[in-house]
């Protein structure tokens, strides 16, 4: 009657498991973070990334721009006509608690890929007040944040930060009341991508000058990369195809915000630019954060950034910082495929790798799928004819 074959109950009953208990450990942390939160009725967006007060998240610009970024979830295996009966099941009802906060009243958590139990944080919305909330669940992840605040801020607009509690590990910025991504036009992307450039030539400038910055081989990455269960494919395919020896030239290795993307770049009401979330930052090769950027607006389609850099749209940019670390940089397609080359080794060992902190938790059929996703990404598009 449920158009269910046989067979097929076993592999949705176990994707819904796994759906419930996920929900179950996340009304746990509602539970504990109550003190943060306006009293009322909250509902979860279908993915759990999300949860929110029924009444008073729904009513603000800037509540449904956040809301939007969360997708429906169900299970290829889960039919629709079940997983509906329960994804809106169970409500939670908050009862806001005493605490030295009590002029942040939050509607809206954002719990991340698995919140407390992989992620470093939950960030938590007070949409009438403009502010946001970070509740850490260890010391460094919070002194992680601080001090990248304090030293990026001199180079970058980061949103002010107003509590600093080590005691309880929570931080309270301001929340920037910006442009949704999908209202901006072409000049706007213009004027942000040359105001990115001149906050990095800046950066790197004072790098420069301050001898903030070390040297490293990239023939590490790709000795790592093959020692990876999965991603070695990888390292085959970049030695099937280029110059290895290229890899053992030092590059500078510097500390980037490493997760430059534009989601993380706030282009404000009031024509300003602000970067945020600075967790990931780590010491990385020289054009890590500017190629990460094009490269993710490319897998979601916007792809001339991406195109741009391979057809030296930004070679000026590219010998200007070299130049900064007594580097030459002559323009030529080679050059340009090194570094993205550099790029990509980086970003797959520092988000997916085994060795390495992992960010979100995979599987090895996941790791699989996504190994061929770059390998597909990259003979279609890398090495298509420019």
């Amino acid at each position: 009657m449920l158009g269910i074959e046989e067979g097929e109950i076993d592999l949705w009953y176990e994707d819904f498991k796994r759906y419930l208990a996920k929900k179950k450990r996340r009304i746990k942390i509602v539970n504990e973070c109550n003190e943060f939160l306006l009293e009322g009725r909250y509902k979860f967006t279908p993915d759990l990334k999300f949860i929110y007060h029924i009444d008073k998240s729904q009513d603000n610009e800037l509540s449904g721009f956040i809301l939007k970024n969360s997708k429906e979830f169900y299970s290829q295996n889960l039919p629709k006509k079940i997983a509906k009966r329960f994804i809106n099941y169970p409500k939670v009802e908050v009862i806001k608690s005493s605490s030295g906060l009590n002029s942040f009243k939050g509607t809206i958590i954002y719990f991340g890929i698995d919140g407390k139990f992989v992620g470093n944080n939950i960030k938590i919305f007070d949409i009438n007040n403009m502010k946001l909330l970070s509740l850490f669940y260890e010391h460094k992840f919070y002194r992680n944040k601080v001090s990248n605040y304090y030293f990026f801020k001199n180079f970058f607009s980061l949103p002010d930060l107003l509590v600093q509690n080590k005691d309880k590990l929570i931080t309270v910025e301001n929340l920037i009341d910006r442009f949704p991504q999908d209202s901006w036009t072409n000049q706007t992307y213009k004027k942000v991508f040359n105001k990115i450039y001149s906050d990095y030539l800046n950066y790197f400038k004072f790098c420069s000058l301050n001898k903030n910055f070390s040297y490293y081989k990239p023939i590490k990455l790709i000795n790592k990369l093959e020692q990876d269960e999965v991603f070695y494919r990888i390292a085959n395919m970049l030695q099937k195809n280029f110059d290895i020896e290229k890899f053992k030239q030092p590059i500078p290795l510097i500390k980037m915000h490493g997760d430059l993307l534009l989601k993380n770049i706030f282009y404000s009401k009031k024509g300003k630019l602000y970067y945020i979330d600075f967790e990931d930052s780590n010491k990385f090769s020289v054009f890590f954060d500017l190629i990460k950027l094009k490269c993710h607006e490319a897998r979601k389609g916007r792809t001339k950034f991406l195109k741009n850099y391979f057809l030296g749209s930004y070679d000026q940019e590219m010998k200007k910082i070299l130049s900064y670390f007594q580097y030459e940089f002559f323009g030529t397609s080679e050059e340009r495929m090194y570094y993205y080359n550099i790029h990509l080794c980086e970003h797959l060992l520092s988000r997916f790798s085994s060795q390495y902190r992992i960010i979100a938790k995979l599987t090895k059929r996941q790791k699989e799928n996504k190994c061929q996703e770059f390998l597909d990404f990259y003979k279609n598009f890398i090495l298509s004819d420019w």
